[in-house]
C-alpha cells in the first residue's frame, strides 16, 4: 500500500499518490498503461528498434485493426509508419519491429505516439511517451 500513497507529507518518490490524496505524475503514466486495450512499445538493441506490442485483456478479438506510429522530436516527425492487425483476446502480441536509423545518432529526447484503430477508422486505444534515447544508445556504447 505504501508504493500507492505515501502515509506522511514526505514527498517519497516511490508513491503514486501524495499523503492528501492527489495523484502524482506516476499515477497517470500508470492510467495509460494499464488499460485493458492499449498500444505499447519496447526499446530494443540498445535504442536503434522498438518492438510495437498490442495488449488486449477484453475476452473479444479486434479483427482489421491498425496500429499507427509516430515519433517526432524537436516538432519534427522524424518516424511515420502503420500496419494493419487481427488483435486476439485475452493476450498481447508482437506487432512489428520498427527500426529507428531515421532518427539521427546525435537525438537526445524523442516522443513516441501510437494510436490503435478499428477497422472503421474509430480510435480504440493511444499511448504516448516520451523517450530518453540518448539513455538506450549511450548504454549500448559503454557495454561494446
Amino acid at each position: 500500500m505504501f508504493y500507492f500513497a505515501e502515509p506522511l507529507p514526505s514527498f517519497w518518490p516511490k508513491a503514486i499518490v501524495s499523503s492528501n490524496l492527489c495523484p502524482k505524475k506516476a499515477y497517470y503514466e500508470m492510467a495509460k498503461v494499464n488499460r485493458p486495450l492499449v498500444p505499447l512499445f519496447q526499446v530494443q538493441k540498445g535504442g536503434h528498434t522498438i518492438e510495437l506490442w498490442i495488449a488486449n485483456d477484453f475476452a473479444r478479438e479486434f479483427k482489421n485493426c491498425k496500429i499507427s506510429w509516430m515519433m517526432k522530436s524537436g516538432g519534427k516527425a522524424l518516424l511515420v509508419g502503420n500496419k494493419i492487425v487481427d488483435v486476439p483476446a485475452s493476450n498481447a502480441i508482437l506487432v512489428d519491429e520498427v527500426s529507428l536509423a531515421a532518427v539521427p545518432d546525435e537525438t537526445k529526447m524523442v516522443n513516441i505516439s501510437l494510436i490503435l484503430t478499428d477497422s472503421a477508422g474509430k480510435e480504440l486505444s493511444s499511448y504516448e511517451r516520451e523517450l530518453w534515447l540518448e539513455l538506450w544508445r549511450k548504454e549500448l556504447a559503454i557495454f561494446k
